[in-house]
């Protein structure tokens, strides 16, 4: 499920930033999404190996997806705040 999450949103980032190209908070997110994807592909196909199901599709899997890609918006917008917070405190 974490698979299929991370992959859901970085296609969703990904047209995000192509419709509008100002909004480069969906490029980082993209970004993120997309490395987390490639990580959860490896260890799907490790799983694989061992004789697993490639998809987990339990509750838990859900609630790490759900999680990681909440916790990916969460750290962007304190990024983005902490850069608007330092411009409003640099003198002119």
């Amino acid at each position: 499920m974490c698979l299929i999450l991370t992959t859901l949103a970085t296609i969703v980032c990904s047209l995000l930033y192509k419709v509008n190209k100002s909004f480069s908070t969906a490029k980082v997110l993209a970004f993120m999404y997309s490395c987390a994807a490639i990580m959860w592909t490896v260890d799907c196909s490790f799983a694989k190996l061992k004789g697993e199901d490639f998809f987990d599709l339990s509750f838990e899997d859900l609630l790490l997806g759900l999680i990681v890609v909440g916790f990916a918006i969460f750290a962007v917008t304190i990024v983005k705040l902490a850069k608007q917070a330092l411009k409003s405190i640099k003198p002119a």
